[in-house]
């Protein structure tokens, strides 16, 4: 199976019964829903998110998923990183949205609600489409958004520098627009990047 930058595991390939994710996903205040394991991967509905509710990661943490569909009119998806007190009015941490055209915007979380760290989206065409690894790393105040196609050899797409969140949290995944069609993730996982240096292990 694919690992992140960092060489973090999968936490869940969605291979069981369709419905529920299961009790170690947790709602985000912000969303309607959590999404729903169809057919094996995860299928997102309008608006929903997931976090893995297991554990919080240290400070310094990635987050990836398999993105399985992109196309006109089909949901963004979302990366959650040290996302802290979910479902909560003081929900917050950052999320990064990958569009369906590779454009890509990070946000933080605030009580429920978005700010952008940066105004209007970014690198359209530069994020493969579909069948396609993306990963988003937080390591101190440096925000990176990766893809990669098969998940092990990785390229930087995008880089934000923003200190409003350095803390541990929890990870996840949303849609971020009401959209009527639906798209679905895959192999979805993260964690914790070891404190010692560790770019020798990134193969691209």
């Amino acid at each position: 199976m694919a690992a992140g930058v960092y060489n973090s595991p999968v936490l869940d390939d969605f291979n069981r019964a369709d419905g529920a994710p299961g009790a170690n996903w947790g709602q985000a205040m912000f969303s309607y829903s959590l999404p729903n394991i169809v057919s094996n991967q995860l299928d997102w509905p309008q608006f929903p998110s997931g976090y893995w509710a297991v554990s919080t990661f240290a400070a310094n943490q990635e987050v990836f998923a398999k993105r399985v569909n992109t196309g006109a009119g089909l949901p963004e998806n979302g990366f959650l990183l040290r996302f802290a007190n979910p479902n909560t009015t003081s929900e917050s941490g950052y999320y990064a949205l990958i569009y369906s055209d590779g454009g890509t915007e990070l946000f933080t979380i605030s009580g429920g609600l978005g700010s952008k760290v940066s105004l209007g989206s970014s690198g359209a065409g530069t994020v493969p489409s579909a069948d396609v690894y993306v990963c988003v790393t937080a390591v101190d105040s440096t925000i990176t958004v990766y893809s990669g196609t098969a998940g092990t050899t990785w390229t930087s797409r995008r880089v934000w520098t923003d200190s409003t969140y350095l803390r541990p949290g929890y990870i996840g995944l949303f849609s971020e627009n009401n959209h009527t069609l639906t798209s679905a993730l895959d192999d979805f996982g993260g964690g914790a990047i070891p404190s010692v240096a560790t770019t020798a292990w990134l193969t691209a």
